[in-house]
């Protein structure tokens, strides 16, 4: 039995984001989910979800909005206005710029917001949108101090994380400018190795905050209608997939 993971990232971005996520999740497939707790919506789309059986984990975010440590201990992170560096900054950047004490003491900060916000311990830990070796570096060592799940950024389809001896595959493709979310999951489906294929997703709908922050817009909307076309539980089912989440493998 093929086994995949449809995990949409990116709640708390904005109310669109958050409204989209919301209907993927209510629509029943995607049961994976990850957070931001450092916005002005991260409260308001936790609230959306709390509700449904998902597999939440803290999507960790260093390069939108303010961060949850003081400014002042995070001078390598933030701009002349207080606020995180954006995506390009870190990964365009000639140099490491990233101060592994300061990332640190954002990423225990934003997983003690976590545990405040939803009055639990996240399922799993991972970073939003920075390729940074320092970023991953600290995610990976709270995920250690706080005995939580990590998961790495893998972007190939060929890269493979384990856990409890399984093979997890990543696909994302969303920033293809040809993208298809329905002809991505056909590939997918096609795919014949052991091991979980993670779908990454960022469903959500087009608002003003996104047309003025984010490069992703399209694709969020599309994204939505595939999670929630109403043939999909049944291509699935006849299939004979399994939809799994994080929580359901062992820790390693």
């Amino acid at each position: 039995m093929k086994k995949i993971i449809f995990r949409a990232d990116d709640l708390g971005y904005s109310e669109g984001v958050n409204l989209g996520i919301a209907k993927t999740v209510k629509k029943g497939l995607v049961r994976t989910v990850g957070l931001i707790v450092n916005l002005e919506h991260s409260k308001e789309g936790f609230e959306l979800i709390k509700e449904n059986d998902v597999c939440l984990g803290l999507h960790v975010n260093i390069s939108y909005g303010k961060p949850v440590s003081p400014s002042s201990a995070l001078p390598s992170l933030l701009n002349e206005n207080g606020r995180f560096k954006s995506s390009g900054e870190y990964n365009n950047a000639m140099a490491d710029f990233v101060s592994y004490n300061e990332v640190y003491r954002e990423v225990e900060a934003q997983y003690l917001c976590f545990k405040r916000m939803t009055g639990r311990n996240p399922d799993y830990i991972e970073g939003h949108a920075i390729m940074n070796q320092t970023y991953f570096r600290a995610i990976e060592a709270i995920a250690a101090a706080y005995h939580l799940q990590y998961i790495p950024a893998l972007l190939s389809s060929d890269d493979y994380f384990v856990i409890k001896k399984e093979r997890l595959y990543f696909w994302m493709e969303s920033m293809n400018a040809d993208y298809d979310p329905y002809q991505m999951f056909l590939r997918v489906c096609s795919v014949e190795r052991e091991g979980i294929e993670v779908m990454i997703f960022h469903p959500g709908f087009i608002d003003d905050e996104l047309l003025t922050r984010s490069s992703l817009l399209l694709p969020r909307v599309r994204e939505v209608q595939f999670l929630t076309r109403d043939d999909l539980d049944s291509f699935i089912q006849q299939r004979n997939i399994e939809l799994t989440t994080y929580k359901k493998l062992e820790r390693r």
